[in-house]
């Protein structure tokens, strides 16, 4: 069986999805899990508690997850720093390594967009 992440599920068989946030605030690209079925009462939880921190200010400065797009480190998986490019953006960048990513987030690791 899949290894669950969102503890609390009301459903018979639990369906969690691994998501990326969209709306545009402070959490934008962070990852978390939820379940899919309508109805469930599963409570929400981050993917992100053992990424690596980036070198921003701040206790809660957590680096994000991307994947290369081109050339000979296309479809590699990276930490990044968690803020928009420009000013604040500190820079942070380290290579995910498989089996970190593995233990972090099961199965549910295929590209996001």
């Amino acid at each position: 069986p899949e290894k669950l992440f969102v503890p609390g599920h009301s459903c018979a068989k639990p369906s969690e999805k691994l998501r990326r946030v969209r709306k545009a605030n402070q959490n934008t690209g962070r990852l978390f899990f939820s379940c899919s079925r309508s109805g469930c009462n599963a409570s929400f939880h981050w993917a992100d508690d053992s990424f690596p921190r980036c070198k921003c200010a701040g206790p809660a400065t957590k680096s994000r997850l991307r994947v290369c797009k081109n050339g000979q480190n296309g479809g590699r998986w990276f930490y990044g720093c968690g803020k928009p490019k420009g000013p604040a953006n500190c820079g942070f960048f380290q290579w995910a390594e498989p089996a970190a990513l593995e233990k972090a987030l099961g199965a549910h690791l295929r590209p996001l967009t």
